[in-house]
């Protein structure tokens, strides 16, 4: 959840505490959470994780997660697609990868986005520009990018800045990637 402030002014307020209760509460198992934002508040406070991130730098952090689950293979290959040969090219350090080794399911550009964006996005990178430490970058895309169904949340943090509707694209790729377009759960 980024800057989503589930808990307090997420809308439709009434059903957020219905489902909080249900995903935290009778749901088994339990849904992991994660909220990012720039001040403690009521969503961190009841999250397994709470992030507490540089006002205007979501975006950054939702690059690196992606860098993360690219390069360590994580992303839903039946969704996003996958390399011709079945070797990841996805690498640490910021390689170009030819477009047309990679054979796209429901995502087009995958392959150019890493080249001229993600690929240099490590989460020592973001962590420079969000103050969350490289190890709970690398900690939260791992258990994003290994959970089926995972959700990318965000709301008014993330999108009130100058750069709020890059931040966004982000976040929400972080969906694509995972798989949860279009499905359940998702």
């Amino acid at each position: 959840m980024f800057g989503a402030s589930f808990l307090e002014a997420f809308r439709p307020y009434n059903n957020n505490m219905q489902v909080w209760g249900y995903i935290r509460g009778e749901k088994t198992p339990k849904t992991r959470v994660t909220a990012v934002d720039v001040h403690m508040n009521t969503t961190l406070a009841a999250a397994d994780r709470g992030l507490l991130i540089k006002p205007g730098t979501d975006g950054a952090l939702a690059l690196a997660i992606a860098h993360v689950i690219l390069t360590e293979g994580l992303w839903e290959r039946s969704f996003v697609g996958d390399f011709k040969d079945g070797i990841n090219r996805f690498r640490p350090g910021g390689s170009i990868v030819d477009p047309k080794s990679f054979q796209a399911n429901w995502v087009e550009g995958l392959v150019e986005w890493w080249n001229e964006e993600v690929k240099d996005r490590s989460p020592a990178w973001a962590s420079k520009i969000t103050t969350i430490p490289e190890k709970d970058i690398v900690a939260v895309a791992r258990e994003f990018g290994g959970t089926r169904p995972a959700v990318a949340l965000f709301e008014r943090g993330p999108t009130s800045h100058t750069n709020g509707v890059y931040a966004a694209m982000a976040i929400h790729a972080l969906n694509a990637l995972s798989g949860s377009l279009f499905a359940e759960g998702g």
